[in-house]
């Protein structure tokens, strides 16, 4: 990705108007096979972001996270997103270690608040939407590289899942390199996945541990 690779520059490569988000820009996770993914987001037990650490673009987002470290924290450099603020709306936003690309998904104007979703790393949160800044026409070229699925065949033992499950879940996942297999897809689109860790000759099923562990109950589980 050389455009990442490039020094900062000054602010005129910031986008004249809003960027929505290009279906092209977001990995997705390919279909009949298995594929390593980390676990970078558990939003509950049976929702969670991968990323594809041997996906060619994957090295890249490191980079790409020090330049917009570099951008962003000039603050009075960087223009807001202009308003009015619409849902879809490709932006950045800050967290407690950084600035990170985000999706607007839901606007409340009378709060002055937006729910955003980390493209690259998962997750949602409410921000005030001073916050928000425009995006970097550059920092458009690494595609998205959090995928948004849930995990097949389990359900809630109550009506949510329980932290106690996302805890477990968390457990089994944290700092591990798992192998991913997509089995159906929602109506949304986001695909229901198999989660496996593989441990020289040990295989972990992390749909059927988290109901053996009795966090969640089992729907059809198929190996």
């Amino acid at each position: 990705m050389s455009p990442i690779n490039q020094p900062v520059a000054a602010p005129t490569k910031l986008q004249a108007a809003p960027v929505l988000m290009p279906n092209i820009m977001q990995l997705s996770l390919p279909e009949g096979v298995s594929v390593d993914v980390i676990v970078s987001n558990i939003v509950d037990a049976g929702h969670i972001f991968v990323q594809q650490p041997t996906h060619p673009s994957f090295p890249s987002l490191d980079r790409l996270n020090q330049f917009m470290m570099m951008c962003y924290t000039q603050d009075k450099m960087v223009p807001p997103l202009p308003q009015p603020i619409e849902a879809g709306v490709i932006c950045v936003a800050p967290l407690s270690d950084g600035w990170y690309r985000a999706q607007v998904v839901q606007v409340y104007i009378d709060l002055q608040e937006c729910d955003i979703k980390f493209v690259d790393y998962g997750g949602f949160e409410r921000v005030p939407m001073s916050q928000l800044k425009q995006i970097r026409s550059d920092f458009m070229t690494l595609p998205f590289q959090a995928v948004e699925c849930y995990i097949a065949t389990i359900a809630p033992l109550a009506e949510y899942f329980s932290v106690e499950a996302a805890n477990v879940l968390d457990e089994l996942t944290q700092s591990k390199v798992l192998q991913a297999q997509v089995i159906s897809r929602a109506e949304d689109g986001i695909p229901y996945i198999h989660l496996y860790q593989i441990s020289g000759n040990r295989v972990i099923f992390i749909n059927r541990e988290l109901v053996n562990r009795k966090v969640v109950k089992g729907t059809d589980i198929i190996e």
